[in-house]
């Protein structure tokens, strides 16, 4: 009986720490789309790594254009791309 309940706890903090872990690399994905615009943005990025990052991003680029996250997404965004000073 003991190891039935010991069993059943080690299963479920390995169900713990997976989703953790999936919630964080999730995260993380989303919110690396701020800095890859900055470094795309700076001329950082050569141009193989955006036709990627197009694939790579399509996704949270599509969530953006066709739901009601658009605003606070470009928001995030716009937080990360220095401002143009080249505009008068």
């Amino acid at each position: 009986m003991k190891s039935d309940t010991q069993s059943s706890r080690k299963s479920k903090t390995r169900i713990r720490l997976a989703a953790r872990v999936a919630f964080i690399l999730l995260w993380s994905y989303l919110l690396s789309i701020g800095p890859f615009a900055r470094l795309n943005r700076s001329g950082y990025i050569p141009v193989r790594a955006k036709n990627v990052a197009e694939v790579v991003y399509a996704p949270v680029l599509w969530i953006a254009d066709h739901t009601a996250l658009s605003y606070p997404f470009r928001w995030y965004v716009d937080l990360w791309l220095p401002e143009d000073t080249t505009k008068t």
